[in-house]
């Protein structure tokens, strides 16, 4: 079946040569700026990254400057690691890593530090993580990470509260600094709703589509290898850190899983500039697919191509929130539909991983939830739908906001979950855009 396209794209798949190749050559020195939240179930194995920098950095020409918080009262403390030795710069008391006004006071704290403007900047945010920026939800209701955005602080009693994406923009904005490349080492942020959150506040992202484990980035390898090479341009050093991680899985986590289905972790480098042809494909796709839904010719078959495509893509994170994310180029590929997306996604890319067990992994996912059958009652989200002022309800996300993608997900849903009788007219799914 052929989808009409009632809006032609005239996005082109962009050659993009990084003006930043220039300016690398002039810069000599990396800063690397780290907010690690062990204020909850990773401390043990944040302590093991604050050594594996100092054991990696030895060269004078980088320094990293971290915030480091731990749970049961212990205070947050700065550091500086450079050339072997990690020094205490600051005693900061508790604090909450999970608002983003202690985000935006930290990257204050980094940006007076920094010397000139001779070094790479490098931001990595980390802590727990998951996707699309939760929703709010009415003033009655108290919002639940559900595993949703990042940070999870123990101490200040919010561990059930995470920062949503669009709030960390937000800090990270207000901090009026410049990044370079700014790393999410936390779960499923390699989402398309989180990379184009977060594509106007630094030149490369780095993030995974699947959970990952917790001991986080290989520090050491990263750094021992840019201590070694530190006139390395921004780009290499993405590729470096995407390296290390199909290093530490492919060499010391995979050979003690037999199964193939157990190799499941991915991580990607992306070039910001080219996060937004793919929301634009995503947003035609979207209003294509809501037109031929709204075709009384073309609507039955295209439900059922909807559905073998949902059914045969690649899914994401099928252990701990299965039936929502999917792998955005793969799903292009299942449909029959003339789209560049494949093509936008490979140019977005500088580099990729994923295992074995996510074959059809290319490094950006979105939220498309799955029809419930009877047993899956938590699949579909309220919150996943545009903010709206008056009933203080929806989702702040530029994505959700800017694309018709959770229209046409609406769409959907209401004309495939009636045929799931037994769940009944009061499922989430069914009240999920109203």
């Amino acid at each position: 079946m052929s989808i009409p396209r009632v809006i032609h794209s005239t996005i082109h798949i962009l050659i993009f040569v990084l003006l930043t190749a220039c300016s690398d050559s002039s810069k000599s020195n990396w800063t690397i700026l780290v907010y690690l939240d062990g204020d909850n179930d990773l401390a043990e194995a944040n302590i093991e990254d604050m050594a594996e920098m100092q054991t990696g950095a030895n060269n004078e020409q980088i320094r990293i400057l971290v915030q480091f918080d731990r749970p049961d009262g212990i205070p947050a403390k700065r550091y500086e690691i450079q050339t072997g030795i990690t020094t205490e710069l600051e005693d900061i008391g508790e604090v909450n890593m999970a608002d983003g006004a202690t985000l935006t006071e930290f990257l204050h704290w980094g940006k007076s530090k920094l010397k000139d403007n001779n070094d790479h900047v490098v931001l990595i945010l980390s802590d727990h993580g998951n996707g699309w920026d939760q929703g709010i939800g009415p003033p009655s209701e108290k919002p639940t990470i559900s595993g949703r955005s990042l940070f999870v602080d123990w101490d200040n009693g919010v561990n059930n509260v995470a920062l949503h994406n669009h709030k960390v923009r937000e800090a990270i904005e207000a901090a009026d600094i410049n990044i370079d490349i700014l790393g999410l080492d936390a779960s499923i942020m390699g989402t398309i709703e989180a990379l184009y959150e977060f594509s106007s506040l630094a030149d490369i992202l780095i993030s995974s589509q699947e959970v990952g484990e917790a001991s986080g980035w290989d520090y050491e390898y990263i750094l021992s290898r840019l201590s070694n090479n530190s006139s390395m341009s921004e780009e290499e050093f993405a590729k470096l850190v995407v390296e290390s991680y199909e290093n530490y899985f492919e060499t010391r986590i995979y050979p003690e899983k037999s199964n193939t289905f157990d190799q499941r972790y991915t991580i990607a480098a992306h070039r910001s500039v080219n996060i937004e042809p793919i929301v634009n494909e995503l947003d035609n796709i979207a209003l294509n697919l809501l037109a031929g839904m709204s075709d009384d010719l073309l609507q039955d078959s295209l439900l059922e191509e909807l559905d073998q495509a949902r059914q045969n893509v690649q899914e994401i994170d099928k252990y701990n929130q299965f039936d929502v994310y999917i792998d955005v180029a793969d799903f292009a590929q299942l449909l029959s539909y003339d789209t560049d997306l494949p093509q936008l996604v490979s140019s977005a890319t500088i580099a990729d991983y994923h295992g074995k067990g996510r074959p059809n992994a290319n490094s950006i996912s979105v939220v498309f939830f799955n029809p419930p059958d009877a047993w899956a009652y938590n699949t579909c989200d309220p919150h996943y739908k545009n903010w709206d002022e008056l009933s203080v309800s929806g989702n702040k996300g530029k994505f959700i906001n800017n694309t018709s993608w959770d229209e046409m997900l609406a769409q959907y849903y209401s004309l495939v979950i009636p045929s799931y009788n037994e769940i009944g007219e009061n499922h989430v799914c069914n009240t999920l855009f109203e």
